[in-house]
């Protein structure tokens, strides 16, 4: 009699686990079919997604531009590399707060991760930078002034 329940407790369990097994593929198949779709409905609106982004890094970068960057813009400086870095980085948590945090969980799915999106707007400011008009015709002005 020990034996036959002890065999219905293996086949009990056993089962359990089958079950386990294939309501955990089943899960996998469908959250992957899911995200499949929504990244599909992210990338359908990249362009209404990326133009709230750009709104935000630019009325972030005009913000540490008036209250950073100016100052060196004027005198045809260019702020050492560290300084850039650290201006780049309160770009990022400027954007951020800018964004919101819907919108943030917006733009880390679109780029698929943190990382990617932190890249994304360390980028655009670096580029925002080096493209800095301001410093661009001080520095002429001064060499038109030499000649």
């Amino acid at each position: 009699m020990k034996e036959i329940l002890l065999s219905n407790q293996i086949v009990i369990i056993s089962c359990f686990l089958l079950f386990c097994i294939f309501a955990s593929k089943a899960f996998k198949i469908f959250m992957g079919h899911f995200t499949s779709k929504e990244n599909f409905k992210l990338i359908k609106k990249f362009v209404d997604i990326h133009g709230i982004l750009s709104f935000h890094m630019e009325a972030a970068y005009e913000t540490i531009h008036k209250d950073n960057i100016l100052v060196y813009s004027l005198d045809g400086l260019k702020p050492n590399e560290k300084d850039v870095d650290k201006l780049s980085h309160e770009f990022v948590k400027l954007t951020m707060r800018l964004s919101g945090p819907n919108m943030l969980e917006t733009f880390t799915q679109l780029y698929g991760d943190e990382d990617t999106f932190f890249f994304v707007m360390i980028d655009y400011f670096n580029r925002r930078f080096e493209d800095d008009e301001i410093r661009s015709a001080a520095i002429e002005d001064i060499q038109n002034g030499e000649d």
